[in-house]
């Protein structure tokens, strides 16, 4: 029967530490030069069966336990941890105030909004700004509603601002969504016509925005 050899690397994935494999093991049971640089050191591995047998010891047996036990400690810790600085994350959000928003005419703010929309489209791919038409007055009412909310959410609030702060915090997700969404309820308290967009985008934000911010 041949028999199987495995890495001190697959030991420790085991639950091992080097300390134990070198207590409880000691030398390797094999030993081979390294056949892709002659110099290195010789690659070492260790009979699975003698490993199986060994972790059957009961001094071996409570090691495993304790160092398990160690590392579900630091894993805990580290999700409190998490946990904790999400926390603040939330909490630093919830105390900016309420946002503002200007109230312009209703042809006006298509107007901006329509132009917004093509200077951006432009800057970003000029090939699509020649071959698609820009944005105008004639356009759907639901696009017209997407981009005039849209409008007002970056450029008349100080909702991008407050974003790039969430940027590589812990705890982003959320307090993205908390964001977003007292950007559209000012908005739409502000423009009952844009209501219904404000809701869709909150929505949106909830599950297909995430995680990306914008």
């Amino acid at each position: 029967m041949n028999k199987k050899y495995v890495t001190k690397s697959t030991i420790k994935a085991r639950g091992w530490t080097d300390g134990m494999v070198s207590e409880f093991l000691g030398d390797p049971d094999l030993e081979r030069p390294n056949p892709h640089y002659s110099c290195a050191a010789p690659m070492r591995r260790y009979d699975l069966a003698r490993v199986e047998r060994v972790e059957k010891r009961k001094k071996v047996r409570a090691a495993l336990a304790a160092t398990a036990a160690q590392r579900g400690a630091r894993k805990a810790a580290a999700a409190k941890g998490v946990e904790t600085k999400a926390a603040a994350t939330l909490s630093h959000f919830e105390a900016i105030p309420a946002p503002t928003v200007p109230v312009l005419d209703r042809a006006e703010l298509i107007r901006r909004a329509c132009d917004s929309y093509n200077a951006r489209r432009a800057g970003f791919d000029t090939r699509r700004s020649v071959d698609a038409p820009d944005a105008n007055t004639s356009c759907d009412e639901d696009f017209l509603a997407r981009i005039c909310v849209n409008y007002l959410r970056h450029n008349l609030t100080r909702y991008d601002a407050h974003l790039s702060e969430l940027f590589a915090r812990v705890g982003q997700n959320e307090a993205y969504v908390l964001l977003k969404g007292r950007v559209l309820d000012a908005i739409a308290t502000a423009y009952d016509w844009l209501a219904e967009e404000c809701e869709s985008q909150r929505i949106r934000s909830m599950w297909r925005d995430r995680p990306l911010l914008r």
